[in-house]
């Protein structure tokens, strides 16, 4: 399983899911952390506080429920864990995304079968992987997630569900003057009323951004991508997750996926913002449980 990171933030983002499934597994019955496993041809890991790229999870197989109303309790887990629950091993990939370009990732992606491959794209990570996969000829993933994504993220006349011009211009402008506050009321905005208490730590989530040049590249590209005329293009199984009170991207945007990817399926978290898998992580986590499991 791939993990995509969005604009300004590293893989740290997704620590919630390293240790939910490093730690029990797919079925909740692992014995506690183990050593890293290894898995055949990884990218160069990075790590990220101890976390490795690559994390390598037993999975267990029983019925994993689909209401995501009532999420599980999210468990603390050791570093790089691997379950010890009888199964086939899931590995795990936590990428650093270095450059918002198709070519960049469809090398990334080359490393990989994927077939065997559950990919989740959050935000501009997911816009850049349907372009990536619509438009360089890679194989379908076995299972698509996109988290937060906009088919446009700018608002059209003919799409008005988008932010303003404007707002994203006038972010990469603020950029040569204070990244860091730009990325503080990013971090801020991604969050939903009701969750502010999440704030202190999801700031930390965006102090990875990168360099000031590679931030107005990820603008860049929010400012200009239109992915509908490849939607079409998308092969494969799709689930969309998305926050009901996502500030960042609409829940029309999800809905408009939804519309244009036959087959796909919309999951809509109430009260999450645009971080559901850190938030909302036990709903999120049960989604990809049942995913993995095959229940999609």
């Amino acid at each position: 399983m791939i993990l995509l990171h969005g604009w300004g933030a590293h893989p740290g983002a997704w620590q919630r899911q390293v240790e939910e499934f490093g730690k029990r597994g797919i079925g909740g019955g692992g014995k506690g952390p183990q050593a890293l496993s290894p898995s055949p041809k990884p990218p160069p890991p990075i790590p990220y506080r101890g976390l490795g790229e690559n994390v390598g999870a037993r999975l267990a197989v029983p019925g994993i429920g689909k209401n995501v109303e009532q999420p599980p309790p999210v468990e603390a887990a050791g570093e790089g864990a691997c379950s010890t629950s009888p199964g086939p091993l899931l590995n795990i990939f936590t990428a650093t995304i270095p450059s918002w370009t198709p070519d960049w990732l469809a090398d990334y992606l080359r490393n990989f079968s994927l077939s065997e491959t559950i990919i989740v794209g959050w935000s501009l990570g997911g816009m850049l992987l349907v372009e990536t996969l619509a438009t360089r000829g890679a194989l379908p993933a076995a299972h698509l997630v996109l988290v937060g994504v906009a088919p446009v993220f700018c608002r059209r006349p003919d799409h008005p569900w988008g932010q303003p011009p404007g707002a994203v211009r006038a972010m990469r402008r603020a950029l040569r003057s204070d990244s860091g506050k730009v990325l503080r009321d990013f971090a801020a905005r991604c969050l939903a009323p009701g969750e502010e208490t999440y704030r202190p730590e999801v700031a930390g989530l965006f102090s990875g951004g990168g360099p000031e040049s590679d931030l107005a590249r990820g603008l860049d590209y929010l400012l200009n991508a239109d992915l509908r005329p490849l939607l079409p293009k998308l092969a494969g199984a799709v689930t969309i997750v998305q926050g009901e009170q996502d500030r960042i991207v609409a829940v029309a945007q999800a809905r408009h996926l939804q519309e244009h990817l036959p087959g796909s399926t919309l999951w809509l978290l109430p009260g999450a913002g645009h971080l559901p898998f850190w938030t909302q992580a036990g709903a999120f986590n049960r989604i990809l449980h049942d995913i993995i499991n095959g229940n999609f």
